[in-house]
């Protein structure tokens, strides 16, 4: 439960940032 919720939202924060830098 609580590890699944913390996962996610690094996993997603990681493609962000990935995706971020790639715009730039």
């Amino acid at each position: 439960g609580e590890e699944r919720d913390n996962k996610i939202p690094v996993a997603l924060g990681i493609r962000d940032k990935n995706l971020y830098l790639s715009c730039v």
